[in-house]
């Protein structure tokens, strides 16, 4: 039998150094993370698709940081978009078409801040949808649709620092379930069916809380 020469024996797999495995692994975090924003960013931009059917005005966190423009690299920002960058810190809506939908849309925003919705389309449905957006510290809204069981849904939003409320059907039962909300400092109530009974009480529960009648349609028991 013909002895087999060096170069037809089987050779030993080649072991891939700690450093090639450190960068393997690098490379593969780097592939989730990017995947992981992308599909953050898509979502954003089909929200603010949404919300711009309605000649919405957005406002993005760099401007509450007081920044004219988003951070990172400007031939970057190009290449893949100013959303890699920058987060929807605020939304103004003004129209009636609104639906719920597009609040339950608008919810899923994880860094949105502040909302104004001055819309007869919202409703207490509407206001539910919206309880899913927990980082919410600044609420504006306009509605004769909404009454005291679509304001309860609000009760949910521990991060509320401001509410202005603008809805004729809401009464003192819809101001209770706010005293949950300890970090709220100001209170609008326009054109609402509250009571000054009903206003004391709310002032009563947050004493850190400027509690306000504008137009006032309060009544006196």
């Amino acid at each position: 039998m013909a002895e087999s020469t060096p170069s037809s024996r089987a050779r030993p797999p080649t072991r891939l150094g700690p450093g090639f495995r450190r960068l393997a692994i690098v490379a593969a975090v780097a592939a989730i993370l990017f995947m992981w924003k992308l599909n953050v960013v898509r979502h954003q931009r089909s929200v603010v698709e949404e919300v711009s059917k309605f000649n919405a005005t957005i406002h993005y966190d760099y401007e509450y940081r007081g920044a004219a423009r988003p951070p990172g690299p400007r031939w970057l920002r190009r290449m893949v978009g100013d959303d890699f960058f920058t987060a929807v810190a605020g939304i103004e809506i003004e129209t009636d078409r609104v639906s719920g939908d597009t609040l339950g849309a608008v919810a899923t925003l994880p860094h949105l801040r502040t909302l104004l919705v001055n819309a007869e389309g919202v409703d207490d449905r509407g206001l539910l949808r919206l309880s899913e957006a927990v980082e919410l510290e600044q609420f504006s809204f306009r509605s004769t649709r909404v009454t005291d069981a679509g304001l309860a849904q609000l009760a949910v939003l521990k991060q509320l620092t401001s509410l202005v409320i603008d809805a004729p059907r809401v009464t003192d039962v819809g101001l209770i379930p706010l005293e949950e909300l300890p970090n709220l400092t100001k209170v609008e109530l326009i054109s609402t069916d509250v009571t000054t009974a009903g206003v004391d009480r709310l002032r009563a529960a947050l004493p850190n809380c400027d509690v306000r009648v504008l137009e006032a349609r309060a009544r006196r028991l």
